[in-house]
């Protein structure tokens, strides 16, 4: 059980490390949750690290922060289905917030990038 547990958090180090790396290349951006669409996966005021890179070859019920289409506001939503280019993506608490229901499918123009890495407020998940 203690060498799982050691295990997990030397695993944790490792994809930070890695993240911290690719950081300093410009690769990364972090957010904070604002709304609860996204719980119980992320709840208010925790944080996300999300990968710029290959926004657009992001894989079905990753999570993602996308810009909603016709607006300014980023979303914070899950990948339900996908085409050549566009995303439906979703809320993991479907009432609240706004997500493909309301605005439609997001081109791959409007994602910003699938989240590697979620810090919820008070201690690392």
């Amino acid at each position: 059980m203690i060498w799982q547990r050691l295990s997990s958090t030397a695993q944790q180090g490792l994809r930070l490390a890695k993240i911290a790396a690719s950081w300093r290349r410009g690769h990364h951006k972090i957010f904070r949750v604002a709304g609860a669409s996204m719980l119980p996966t992320l709840a208010p005021g925790d944080y996300v690290v999300v990968d710029t890179r290959d926004a657009e070859n992001v894989e079905l019920e990753a999570i993602v922060v996308a810009i909603e289409p016709g607006q300014k506001t980023i979303v914070i939503k899950r990948v339900r289905s996908r085409g050549d280019s566009a995303f439906y993506l979703g809320s993991d608490n479907p009432n609240e917030g706004r997500d493909s229901r309301h605005f439609g499918s997001v081109s791959a123009n409007n994602l910003i990038g699938a989240v590697v890495f979620h810090a919820k407020v008070g201690r690392f998940v």
